[in-house]
């Protein structure tokens, strides 16, 4: 929570950025920083049946590796903030707002369809997470369509 904090205080007083706090954990995200963040965690069950769904080669090797909850969770919980630059974090977060956690399953999905090739070819958990965690801020440095998050 706070690296999602950090950044609403760059850009609003400390009253706003505790209401659009308010907000995010109450409405947008409920339950998700609490100690059992449990909305994370039945997010991270939506996701994986998104990537079933979706990517299905994908969704059966990421299952025998193990890895699919453990690289998401930290994507949901810090909505990409640790993992992307900020400019594109910040613009992340603002079609987050603007739409909702549908935005982050969206990014997730993505990562991972471009990254398919490369991740179906590792043999273990370790390696996966580093595809995933260098993948992710290479996919996310190349500029990307902002009107895209509000169709």
């Amino acid at each position: 929570m706070n690296i999602v904090t950090s950044v609403l205080l760059l850009y609003g007083t400390e009253e706003e950025a505790f209401w659009l706090l308010v907000a995010l954990c109450e409405r947008m995200l409920p339950d998700y920083y609490n100690t059992r963040v449990v909305g994370a965690l039945v997010d991270q069950g939506v996701f994986e049946d998104l990537t079933r769904a979706f990517l299905p080669q994908l969704y059966e090797h990421m299952q025998e590796l193990g890895v699919i909850t453990t690289i998401s969770l930290s994507w949901f919980l810090t909505l990409f903030l640790s993992v992307m630059p900020f400019d594109s974090a910040v613009l992340l977060v603002d079609c987050f707002f603007y739409e909702g956690i549908k935005v982050i399953f969206q990014v997730a999905l993505a990562v991972l369809h471009d990254n398919m090739d490369a991740l179906l070819a590792c043999s273990d958990e370790g390696e996966a997470m580093t595809i995933l965690g260098s993948m992710v801020v290479r996919w996310l440095v190349m500029p990307w369509d902002a009107a895209a998050c509000f169709d």
